[in-house]
């Protein structure tokens, strides 16, 4: 049987993300598995296409439909495959925008042959096709209707329709007419009611195998392409050949190329309507030529007309003059002869993605450190700068070059960034600026002025990002982590509940809001190509935040650089002083509440005398001022802002660093060891880690401000008992700017490197796409996460109890049937009774139909109550709480262990008894060749020691897809 030669896969994508046609997406991945194997087919979206290319390293990619095709991310994907196919589904109703988009392609097939000129003789005329249906034809017993017709409601059927309808009012007509809004709404002359409906791909083939006669009636143009209005389709569609698949019998309107297809033993047709009529009660009456005809006809689709039979075709065009294997940065051979030499080699291009800017408007330690990697890493690579700030009107979002000079801007009308989960106008203006200046690496520094959603944008366009984390906004909206009574929250970022209840206390949103949140910036994290940590403190807390981070195949660890290297100069020329019972206190960078401004104060206002003198370089929270110079009068100096690198701070004795919060670095302690100044530290975060007690430093209590008022003591009375902390080496406590911005290039040349794909392959030049998540098909409910006003649970569940599966493997199930969808939602909420939809993402109500989710990990969030235990649990100690996916029509399952949570949001409705009942669950896709699609439906129940599921209860069906999504990280 034909393969795919040297390709080291098949990776198919739908360019229609709203096509109604997913069954004709099932039947080719079924086609192409059934000929190469489940392990070298993969299913991708525009969202991961790159993604599974580069994972692939070299296959063919074959894009079907052809409709809403996106040329940015596309011509992306060249990079990353060996061949690109395109399979137009729609010609020629669509021809000028198809012939365009066709460049981008090795190859082009075309469902309709009197298109195939149009592309200059490259393109191949490649029809639909169906699948057999193993229950051959059905039987005569089973017919309820005399004539079925279903399809879209084009001017020229309803005109036939009609006519057909008065010349046989007599049959038994079956009717289901789709209407498109484009078009005036012809009527039919029946109650809407009878024939204004849509039917599933399954359902319209059950009924045509329970109706006597299904038609075949071709359209009249009715597209948006008017060049294409000279041009008319001349070979039946995949409707013909699905249902022959299926054995119905059908009767066609003289079609051109339909005897190319069938002739008229299997197919019979007529010249028009009233010799359609005729023929109508002809075949009614006669029930074996009926069944004959079908059954020729089926026969005619298996030895023909089926799906393998088109991919064989496909793939031996892909395949012609394959001779040799194509490798990771080769040239592929046996495609069309390159158009243009490969582009010699240019200097790689990095954006980074900032919160700020230093500049005249107050800036801190992340500033200096992203102009200082800028700065360095400018003698290699393109460094451009993307950032939102406040404008009139909202937000101007804005590139600038290296030098902070503005290349190219966009007003949008958001004023309070912070609550973004995705936004239009920032995702157009970021994919088309990365398409202009053809950027090759994303570096998000923060996300607090840009909405997390540009991660995805990037990604989608063969744009690797990297993240960094310099605080923790990506875990809660105060990126201090402090409570809302300014408090550090410490354990409970381990808590969902307890983060859910402080979100709501805080912002005044509803349950649910903080774990929207999450799940979007963990989505974020699980696809940098690399994450960089500042500190192995922030690291910790983040993976203790977003369980399961910690199994990212690629962390990193960069210490925050010094402003500048002047430190060698003033500390060179610096006179030490014996250490006095007056020393000198130096506090550096802008001081605040969370900076310890007020922990300070009262440390001062514990003593009975304060005997040392206190400085202050930087930006000062008046009331903090006004608070000091009360404490200790003349003995604090307020010296403003200053040049970051500009201080000598050889003259003082002790640096003060009191941050109330677990930072991630702080630069100020490695200037003030940089000069020979003794650190006195917080115990928290970074600051805890990088100080060792009375070895290189002083640590304090951060929650006891008078363990910093016995040190101001102890200092006083007994300052000889410090000096030895002045001599200690100190030059392997800091980094310098050189050795961090290097940091940061080995980082990113290790990305680039293994993302590149083949720049040997040729790019056809094309009018830039906007993409978006709406383009990506992840678009959530809401832009926004937070979500005024209170939604109280439901009733609880009561299970009934069953006899599960038993399990042998936690891995997903491999399941055949696949969806196309055009949201994505990361969080569905367990919290209603088994016949009530669950509340998904906030919003109540949605039908099983509409699509959910793609992705590769979805954050299951629930509660459920058990009246009594199965039998089954003989040691209720030993049973485990789990939740469960199935595909519809499957018996194929996959298996997530779940752990139990508080809930006090539900005592309130049920008694205390209820903060027990709460319960969440990482479902994750672990293998990428399986995967769970289409129809879901997710449970809970429990499992035995015995590993067998019992009380298993089905709470929610919803349809989505999730899938492994591929990185090629080595």
């Amino acid at each position: 049987m034909t393969g795919i030669g040297s390709h080291s896969g098949l990776v198919v994508l739908n360019s229609n993300t709203h096509t109604r046609n997913i069954h004709i997406t099932k039947m080719i991945l079924d086609a192409a598995r059934e000929m190469l194997g489940r392990d070298r087919v993969h299913y991708a979206t525009y969202d991961n296409v790159i993604a599974t290319c580069r994972a692939e390293e070299a296959p063919l990619l074959l894009v079907i439909d052809g409709q809403r095709l996106n040329t940015a991310v596309l011509r992306a994907a060249r990079l990353h495959t060996r061949t690109m196919a395109l399979w137009l589904f729609d010609d020629p109703y669509n021809m000028s925008e198809n012939v365009t988009n066709a460049r981008i392609f090795d190859h082009v097939f075309t469902n309709e042959p009197v298109a195939v000129p149009q592309y200059d003789g490259e393109a191949h005329f490649l029809p639909l096709g169906g699948e057999v249906h193993p229950g051959g034809v059905p039987d005569e017993s089973r017919k309820s209707y005399d004539v079925f017709f279903c399809g879209s409601a084009w001017p020229n059927r309803v005109v036939q329709l009609n006519r057909l309808l008065t010349l046989c009012p007599d049959l038994d007509w079956r009717i289901s007419l789709t209407y498109n809004p484009h078009l005036p709404p012809f009527p039919l002359n029946l109650p809407e009611s009878a024939y204004l409906r849509t039917l599933a791909f399954d359902d319209m083939l059950e009924m045509s195998a329970r109706s006597r006669v299904t038609l075949d009636l071709n359209r009249a143009f009715g597209g948006t392409d008017r060049s294409a209005e000279a041009l008319s389709a001349t070979y039946p569609g995949p409707r013909v050949f699905e249902l022959a698949g299926r054995g119905a019998f059908q009767l066609s309107v003289n079609t051109p190329g339909l005897r190319d297809a069938f002739d008229d033993k299997e197919v019979p047709s007529c010249d028009g309507v009233t010799d359609l009529a005729h023929t109508l009660r002809k075949w009614i009456a006669d029930p074996e030529g009926r069944a004959a005809a079908a059954g020729r006809a089926q026969a005619k689709v298996a030895a023909k007309h089926t799906y393998v039979h088109r991919l064989t075709s496909i793939f031996d065009v892909c395949t012609k003059g394959d001779t040799a294997p194509a490798t990771a940065g080769q040239a592929p051979t046996g495609l069309a002869p390159a158009k243009a030499p490969a582009a010699p080699a240019r200097r790689q291009k990095i954006l980074f993605v900032v919160h700020n800017i230093r500049g005249d408007n107050a800036f801190g330690g992340l500033e200096l450190h992203q102009e200082i990697v800028a700065r360095y890493l400018s003698a290699n690579y393109d460094i451009y700068f993307f950032w939102a700030h406040p404008s009139e009107k909202g937000r101007d979002v804005v590139l600038l070059d290296k030098d902070y000079n503005t290349l190219d801007s966009r007003e949008t009308p958001v004023s309070d960034t912070s609550v973004l989960l995705q936004h239009n106008a920032f995702e157009r203006f970021f994919s088309e600026m990365l398409q202009k200046y053809d950027i090759d690496l994303t570096h998000f520094f923060h996300f607090r002025e840009v909405p997390p959603s540009l991660a995805a944008v990037s990604r989608a366009l063969g744009v690797p990002y990297t993240v960094s984390l310099h605080d923790y906004y990506m875990i809660f909206r105060n990126f201090t982590l402090a409570d809302g009574d300014g408090n550090f929250m410490g354990e409970k970022i381990d808590c969902l509940n307890e983060m859910e209840r402080l979100t709501a206390k805080i912002w005044d949103v509803s349950p649910g809001a903080y774990m929207r949140r999450h799940s979007v910036f963990f989505s974020v994290l699980q696809g940098a190509e690399t994450i960089i940590h500042i500190s192995d403190a922030g690291r910790k807390i983040f993976e203790t935040a977003f369980p399961g981070l910690e199994d990212h195949p690629s962390v990193r660890i960069h210490h925050a650089p010094l402003p500048s290297a002047n430190y060698k100069v003033f500390r060179s020329g610096a006179k030490r002083r014996p250490l006095t019972s007056e020393p000198s206190f130096v506090l550096l960078g802008n001081m605040a509440a969370h900076k310890g401004g007020p922990y300070l104060i009262k440390a001062l206002e514990a003593l009975k005398e304060f005997k040392g003198h206190l400085h202050f370089h930087g930006s000062m929270n008046k009331d903090i001022e006004t608070r000091v110079k009360r404490a200790v009068g003349d003995r604090a100096t307020f010296h403003g802002r200053y040049a970051p690198g500009s201080l000598d701070l050889t003259a003082y004795d002790f640096s003060l660093h009191l941050s109330t919060w677990p930072e991630t670095y702080c630069q100020t302690l490695s200037e003030a060891w940089a000069m020979g100044v003794v650190p006195i530290v917080t115990d928290i975060g970074a600051l805890g880690e990088r100080v060792v007690h009375m070895k290189n430093g002083v640590k304090v209590n951060p929650q006891n401000p008078s363990s910093l008022a016995a040190v101001f003591d102890y200092i006083a009375k007994s300052p000889q008992s410090f000096e030895h902390l002045r001599d200690i080496p100190t030059e392997g406590l800091f980094m310098d700017p050189p050795r961090a911005a290097a940091q940061y290039e080995k980082a990113f040349a290790d990305v680039l490197v293994r993302t590149s794909g083949n720049r040997a392959r040729p790019m056809p030049e094309i009018a830039p796409a906007p993409v978006t998540v709406d383009v990506l098909g992840r678009a959530a409910r809401r832009d926004i996460w937070t979500r005024t006003g209170a939604t109280p649970p439901q009733e609880p569940v009561r299970p009934v109890a069953v006899r599960g599966p038993y399990w042998t493997d936690h891995e997903a199930a491999r399941l055949s049937m696949v969806e196309t969808l055009r949201g994505n939602v990361d969080r569905i909420d367990l919290a209603k009774n088994a016949t009530t939809p669950a509340r998904i993402d906030g919003h109540d109500g949605l039908d099983h139909e509409e699509d959910v989710f793609v992705d590769d990990t979805l954050n299951i969030r629930g509660w459920i109550k058990f009246d009594e235990l199965p039998v089954e649990i003989a040691d209720p100690a030993k049973a485990r709480p789990v939740v469960a996916l199935q595909s519809e029509g499957s018996d194929m399952w996959a298996l997530f262990e779940a752990r139990t949570e508080k809930r006090g949001d539900l005592a309130e409705y049920f008694g205390e008894e209820a903060t027990e009942w709460g319960l969440f669950s990482v479902a994750h896709i672990a293998n990428p060749n399986q995967d769970l699609s289409g129809r879901v439906r997710i449970g809970v129940g429990l499992l035995t020691p015995e590993g067998r599921v019992v009380a298993l209860t089905a709470l929610r069906t919803v349809t989505g897809h999730m899938t492994k999504r591929p990185a090629n990280r080595k």
